[in-house]
């Protein structure tokens, strides 16, 4: 078939501008993928310099720069984007809900105050019980794992511990160790000594426990939890039980107790390095409570040869006496409070105390601790 005049001029074009085209994209350094048919142009450059690469006007034809289909690799990424869209907006659903459950944790679980915390105590039976005082009213609070009277307790790292103590009628005295840190209690590690009618007191950043009595032995012993481990510390100048133990201007007071059927008068101080015998109680003394209180040692109650209702305050020279409890009790707790110095719980002789009673400067009875018992522990938590 032979072509016309007309044809042949139109294909001669047609290849000419095939052959500008390629050089165009050679000197751009682009490989081309030349698309048949008419139509216009798979690349050109506009007046601005700018280059642009089509598709011929044929349905479904593709473009490829170096061999990589240009619309597939668009539509690949287009798909990323909107997976990474969907992805953080559910990262930022999830990021919402968690913010309000924390919310709403926070709203549930109480935030508190230093309150007075009561723990444990007798009656006829041990007891597991804890209650909070605000200042105003008792309020339960997270029941001990386990019952227990006549252990020790103190505030050694925000954490409560209760050290020590019975469980059965001061039958098989304990080495446990229990903390509370707000609303859980956890077991902490136990003493190497089990006993009960101990003393606990945080001194010099360590929590000590002193004394107490392992059946009807009383113990000179002293050992020390620095937050690690126990090591056994410089015994006291005498074995004791049921006795108090503060910190005093600047030193650890071991004040009274008892020896077998005898009472004690005697105080002794330690300084970090070695007791030192102070001068002793003006009444022998055991069972009784202790606390500083506007800058003196006040020494509330007990047991010698009878319950008593009397009060010693030592100066850090002298011992005198104060405003006696409305009634005589042993074995009650006492601790300073918003500046005030209360006494809670206790024995007289056969009755068990539930009164809260309050000294400043007087004492005055408040809002009754919900069970009466004896040998309690109270702490400022």
């Amino acid at each position: 078939m032979v072509r016309g005049a007309g044809g042949a001029k139109r294909s001669a074009v047609s290849w000419l501008r095939v052959v500008l085209l390629t050089c165009c994209l050679l000197w751009h350094g682009v490989t081309v993928g030349l698309v048949e048919g008419d139509g216009f142009p798979g690349l050109y450059t506009d007046v601005a310099g700018n280059l642009f690469i089509n598709a011929s006007l044929r349905e479904g034809a593709r473009v490829f720069l170096d061999g990589v289909d240009v619309a597939a690799q668009l539509a690949q990424q287009q798909l990323q984007a909107a997976q990474q869209k969907n992805l953080l907006e559910t990262q930022a659903v999830l990021l919402a809900t968690q913010a309000r459950m924390l919310a709403q944790l926070q709203h549930r679980i109480p935030a508190f105050d230093a309150q007075l915390v009561a723990v444990g105590g007798r009656n006829s039976v041990s007891l597991d019980d804890v209650y909070r005082f605000d200042g105003t009213n008792w309020h339960p609070g997270p029941k001990l794992p386990v019952r227990r009277h006549a252990h020790g307790a103190a505030v050694f790292r925000k954490q409560l511990h209760i050290v020590g103590g019975f469980t059965d009628m001061d039958v098989d005295p304990s080495s446990s160790v229990y903390r509370l840190g707000g609303i859980v209690w956890t077991e902490g590690q136990p003493m190497p000594t089990a006993r009960g009618y101990l003393a606990a007191v945080v001194f010099q950043d360590q929590l000590f426990a002193l004394g107490g009595t392992r059946g009807s032995t009383p113990l000179s012993l002293v050992e020390i939890y620095d937050g690690t481990a126990w090591r056994v510390g410089t015994p006291m100048l005498v074995p004791r039980a049921g006795f108090s133990a503060v910190v005093f201007e600047n030193k650890l007071f071991a004040i009274g107790g008892a020896q077998e059927r005898s009472r004690l008068a005697n105080v002794d101080a330690f300084d970090g390095l070695q007791w030192r015998a102070m001068p002793p109680l003006t009444t022998p003394r055991g069972a009784m409570t202790a606390a500083v209180y506007s800058n003196r040692l006040f020494v509330v109650g007990g047991y010698s040869d009878a319950t008593l209702a009397s009060v010693e305050v030592f100066n850090g020279s002298a011992w005198s006496t104060s405003h006696p409890l409305p009634r005589a009790c042993h074995s009650m707790a006492g601790a300073v409070f918003q500046n005030r110095f209360y006494v809670v719980g206790g024995k007289d002789t056969t009755i068990f105390d539930d009164s809260l009673s309050l000294f400043g400067p007087v004492w005055r009875t408040m809002a009754s601790l919900p069970v009466a018992c004896e040998l309690l522990t109270i702490t400022v938590f």
